[in-house]
């Protein structure tokens, strides 16, 4: 039967370009082919698969990238016969449109730098904004003009698109134009400042497309907390301040154009008051007559350290101001003008120090009880105050010597004095200045009794516990002692004016007396007077603890303490003033510029009003500080988005107390918090933060919040490993969506904007689209995808050989759906859309049937199986054997797709078999026909039939002939064998030979086997062989050992060892009476020395075994004993 060659025509040579290179293929087959297979010479694949003849082929990134694929369709016949097929790949256009740009809103001429190769040279620009191109849109480097209306949306998307693209796909390139709003700045409105009331407080903003700014300054002054704080303060120096004026610039600090702004500080001469000149009168005529002025403010008020008051009142100028017992006491009273209505201006204080001088304070001295006998007194008299003289009178005729105005004369009696028993004396002070005259009156009464005085009760401190006494004595003695009721000490008790020193125990007791008494009183009796010693503590002073304010406050409460002191006093190391006075514990410190420029001040409370004890005070410092700088950062502000914010500020000093967010008005108070903007722009934030310290500081900040894409999408039908496209459709209003994550919901993800994903199984998954724009706003959404199961198609056939009809039998299943469309393609023009159809074949061979079968859910599935209706061939291979060799029949049959049911071998031999690939053995050499008939399935069927040959196999044979067998003596071979025409020999000593009749001589005595192989042209083979037995031609000897031997190294019967031999092996081994194996050899020369492990063993009696083999193959097995000696 000769079969038709198969032509195979692959078609036309076609050209496609890169990006679009799918070929489609429209091969044919002919003559004695009805099918064929396509090939590659790149790395592409066919679709739907590379044996149907209309096939798509997709080039590979590897077949683009050489430009060329050679494509061969082979035709399924028996000469293969095949044609070429040449696609040309041209390169796809590449369009690139630039980098994406920033641009500011003042500068909108914008210049593209596209670039177009490839494919084309040529491209054209559009926009999705409202500008237009010059010199026109299809010039790849034009410049674009950006409108209004792209302003205000902030940026515009250009699109380069390729143009004469030829076979090609149109390519596109966008790039964004980011257009940057105008910073907007505004410094705020211009101040006018008092110059005593310099603390600016700032509220600058920056907006638009600006959201930091720095303050400048024309002066010398600092910003606080620092210069980049819209809300900071200003604090001008005292060159700003004496300059008066300054100008404060806010300049944007990010902004895409120059944007500032500026305001200006006007400084205002500040109140001033005048209290007038310090003034001093007496203390008994006081009344102080005030003058005193100011400037700028409408009034102002008086205000006194000490206990006096003001008439008509305090808020008249000219006043009168009359001190009090307690001022008079203290001699110094400040008076201080304060302005009032000082408008935007502190208020200013000027003070004037009004001492009040000692009114005269005249001393007659004690009343005197004087000793009847006697003719004089001693006067002590005294004046203090106002002045230090004074002048005596006498209500009685006495005298004064040496004259009245001594303030320490003495008083002569006269006889009416005596006689009148008692006499006043009046002092009056002279010399008086602005003060009025004072005097006392003394009285001397006659008795018999001398004078002493020891004194005015004294007060002293715990601090100075030295009491100076000034006693006196007169009216008849001019002598005293001092005597105490304490445990202090004189430092002379018979001193008048002795020092008395009070003890701790007078300090603890807190009063003594001390009692002075006359001496030498003649004929009278002594006088006593007692004096009391009151001791007060110490002043306790406390200006309380340092105080950190924040650096602008106006006024510091102040909150001092004393016990122990009649009045105290503020001093302030700076230039700040008191409020209401320095008098006051409580009082204000109202600080200076300077205090606050310097950072802190040093305040000093005094004790005062304390004679007796020296003055104690204590300090405090006042620090200014910035306690806190405000900042905050924020997460991306998304529209309807939950936005985090979160204090970021730096505390230096104290503590914060309390937050405030605003946010458009809604204020929340938490540290940290979150905020849903309802729509997208530019919000101003601003955070307070009040310090411990009592002040608070804002910041402010523009949030930029970015509009979401709206997320959905759709997808294709959704079968079990069919590749399922999904398609993004989401939007945004304003800016672009930049990139996707896709969540399929069965692990899988993907991150472009229109994947296909495969579903390795079938169910309800939760498909999830996350899309983020080029904000970095994300927003998603989730819908339900359902893959079903995909048939499975499959078919089966019978053929009836008789009329080439086939009968297809659909096999397909699906599992949840049905199957409800059947597609059959027969391989030769002819189809069906029956379930099971029958076809009659109009010509045999070959054939490739297709069967695609669909769903209710539109899940499909395809299936192709090759049918071969034309014939059967049998055939079979094999390998000439030797007789007696098993001869393998292998069947190479070709059933063309059709199942065998039957085979049947006849070997000529008269034997048979109905294996497929039996094995047959040949008994008798010669030529045979062995017959292989096959029978099909569809009833085809075949016979084919080979001749084998079956050699003829040599018979080997061989003798041998010596003298003797032995070591050294020749050994001849004579060839016996039939047949042969080679022999190989092995004589089993590792010689061998290959001639007929060999030689041989052995070396070493043993036993060998001889093996002859032989062959004949047919490489048939056959063997003999036979055992030769060695000896060494000597004499053999079976072992024999001594009963004794000497091992002491004379050289004599040193080793015993067996006797007899040659051995070819040897066991033997020696124990001691205790049965313990002391020696053991195999070597057929050892033997024992009579030591064990290199120890001398002792005299005596040792058993031995002993195997040995001699070389004639003989066995021997033996013990006894040997008896050691030495």
């Amino acid at each position: 039967y000769i079969l038709p060659a198969g032509i195979a025509d692959a078609g036309a040579d076609q050209t496609v370009c890169a990006n679009n290179s799918a070929v489609y293929l429209n091969g044919s087959v002919s003559g004695g082919a009805t099918s064929g297979v396509w090939t590659t010479s790149g790395s592409g694949v066919f679709i739907p698969n590379d044996s149907t003849l209309n096939a798509t082929y997709i080039p590979s990134a590897g077949d683009t990238a050489s430009g060329t694929v050679v494509l061969t369709l082979t035709a399924n016949s028996c000469n293969l016969d095949q044609d070429d097929m040449t696609v040309t790949i041209t390169p796809a256009p590449y369009v690139d449109a630039g980098t994406d740009q920033t641009v500011c809103v003042d500068n909108l001429d914008i210049q593209l730098d596209g670039e177009v190769h490839g494919g084309t040279t040529t491209a054209i620009w559009s926009t999705t904004g409202t500008g237009y191109f010059t010199p026109s849109n299809t010039s790849i480097d034009a410049i674009y003009h950006a409108s209004s209306q792209d302003s205000i949306n902030l940026g515009v998307d250009l699109i380069l698109t390729s143009t004469n693209n030829g076979n090609c796909l149109t390519e596109v390139d966008t790039v964004h134009i980011n257009i940057l709003p105008a910073g907007v700045v505004d410094a705020g409105q211009d101040q006018t400042m008092c110059s005593n009331n310099v603390y600016i407080q700032l509220n600058g903003n920056v907006s638009g497309g600006a959201t930091q700014g720095q303050w400048g300054t024309s002066g010398s002054g600092t910003f606080v907390p620092n210069d980049t704080s819209m809300t900071a303060q200003y604090v001008p120096s005292s060159a700003d301040i004496a300059t008066g004026s300054v100008t404060l610039v806010l300049s944007a600090t990010n902004s895409c154009n120059f944007a500032f702004d500026a305001l200006q500080i006007n400084f205002t001469p500040a109140p001033t008051a005048d209290a007038g000149q310090d003034q001093s009168l007496c203390g008994n005529n006081a009344d102080l007559n005030l003058n005193g002025s100011v400037t700028i403010a409408t009034g102002g008020i008086w205000n006194t350290s000490g206990s006096g008051t003001f008439i008509p009142d305090n808020t008249s100028l000219n006043a009168v101001y009359v001190p009090s017992q307690a001022d008079i006491n203290n001699g110094n009273v400040i008076i201080t003008l304060t302005t009032t209505g000082n408008g935007g201006c502190n208020a200013e204080s000027d003070s004037l120090n009004f001492t009040i001088t000692p009114k005269p304070d005249v001393d007659a001295g004690p009343n005197q009880t004087v000793c009847i006998t006697s003719s004089s007194t001693q006067l002590f008299g005294y004046v203090s105050g106002g002045t230090s003289t004074g002048q005596w009178t006498t209500m009685g005729s006495g005298s004064f010597s040496p004259n009245d105005t001594d303030l320490n004369a003495s008083y002569i009696f006269s006889s009416a004095d005596s006689a009148a028993g008692t006499v006043q004396i009046i002092l009056t002070s002279t010399n008086n200045g602005n003060c009025l005259a004072e005097s006392d009156t003394m009285t001397i009464t006659f008795g018999n009794t001398t004078f002493a005085y020891a004194g005015a009760d004294q007060t002293v401190c715990a601090n100075n516990l030295n009491v100076q006494l000034n006693g006196l004595v007169s009216g008849g003695t001019s002598t005293g002692v001092w005597s105490t009721t304490g445990t202090g000490t004189f430092s002379d008790p018979n001193n008048l004016n002795a020092v008395y020193t009070c003890s701790t125990g007078d300090s603890a007791t807190g009063s003594i007396d001390l009692i002075l008494t006359t001496t030498n009183n003649g004929g009278c009796t002594a006088g006593i007077d007692t004096m009391n010693i009151t001791i007060v503590p110490v002043p306790v002073i406390n200006a309380g603890t340092d105080i950190d304010v924040c650096l602008g406050i106006d006024t510091v409460s102040l909150g001092g303490t004393a016990q122990n002191t009649n009045s105290i006093y503020w001093e302030t190391l700076g230039s700040g003033n008191f409020y209401p006075g320095d008098s006051i514990l409580n009082a204000y410190y109202l600080p200076s510029s300077g205090d606050s420029v310097n950072g802190q001040v040093t305040l000093v409370l005094h004790s005062a009003g304390n004679i007796s004890c020296n003055e104690v005070s204590d300090t405090l410092i006042i620090h200014f500080m910035v306690p806190l700088i405000p900042d905050f950062i924020s997460s991306l502000a998304c529209n309807h988005q939950m936005v985090s914010f979160n204090d970021n500020t730096t505390v230096t000093t104290g503590s914060i107390t309390d937050y405030e967010w605003d946010f458009e008005g809604n204020l929340i108070y938490a540290q940290d918090t979150s905020y849903i903007f309802d729509t997208t722009g530019i919000f101003n934030v601003s955070l307070t933060v009040t310090s411990s310290l009592g002040c608070s500081y804002s910041i402010t900040k523009p949030i930029e919040v970015h509009d979401i894409p709206s997320v959905n999408f759709t997808n294709t039908s959704s079968c079990y490993l069919d590749p399922i496209a999904f398609t993004d459709l989401s939007s945004i209003s304003t800016g672009t969506v930049s990139s996707w994550v896709w969540i399929f919901g069965n692990g899988d993800t993907a991150y472009v904007q229109n994947p296909i994903e495969t579903f390795t199984n079938p169910g309800i998954f939760n498909v999830a689209l996350v899309a983020t724009s080029n904000s970095g706003c994300s927003s998603s959404s989730t819908q339900q995808v359902e893959v079903y199961y995909p048939p499975t198609a499959n078919f089966s056939y019978t053929y009836d050989c008789q009329n080439a009809t086939v009968t297809f039998t659909d096999n397909s299943s699906a599992t949840g759906q049905t199957i409800n469309s059947w597609q059959w393609d027969f391989g030769d023009g002819n189809t069906s859309m029956s379930q099971n159809p029958i076809h009659t074949y109009g010509s045999l061979g070959g054939k490739t049937v297709t069967l695609i079968v669909g769903t209710s859910q539109n899940c499909l599935d395809t299936t192709t199986q090759y049918i071969n209706l034309q014939y059967v061939i049998a055939d079979f291979n094999f390998i000439n054997r030797c007789k007696y060799d098993s001869v393998v029949f292998t069947n190479l049959s070709n059933l063309f797709g059709d199942t065998t049911t039957t085979y049947l071998w006849s070997f000529d031999d008269g034997n048979i078999s109905t294996l497929e690939n039996p094995t047959h053995l040949y008994q008798l050499s010669g030529t045979y026909n062995v017959i292989l008939q096959i029978i099909t399935q569809s009833g085809c069927q075949d016979t084919a039939i080979h001749t084998i040959n079956v050699y003829p196999v040599p018979v080997a044979g061989f003798n041998y002939s010596a003298d003797q067998l032995a070591i050294g003596q020749s050994i001849s071979f004579t060839d016996l064998s039939s047949g042969s025409n080679s022999w190989q020999w092995n004589f089993g000593d590792l010689i061998t030979s290959s001639i007929q009749n060999p030689e041989h001589i052995y070396n070493e005595a043993g036993t060998y086997t001889v093996l002859q192989i032989v062959d004949n042209e047919f490489g048939c083979v056959d063997s003999a062989s036979t055992i030769l037995i060695i000896d060494s031609g000597e004499e053999i000897y079976p072992p024999k050992l001594p009963n004794a031997f000497s091992p002491n190294g004379d050289g004599q019967n040193d080793i015993f060892y067996p006797r007899g031999g040659p051995f070819t092996s040897i066991e033997f081994k020696i124990y001691n009476n205790w049965g313990e194996e002391i020696f053991s050899t195999t070597d057929v020369s050892g033997g024992w020395d009579g030591t064990k492990n290199g120890v001398v063993q002792p005299i005596g009696t040792y058993v031995w075994t002993l195997k040995a083999t001699t070389i004639d193959g003989k066995e021997y097995s033996k013990s006894g004993d040997v008896t050691l000696i030495r």
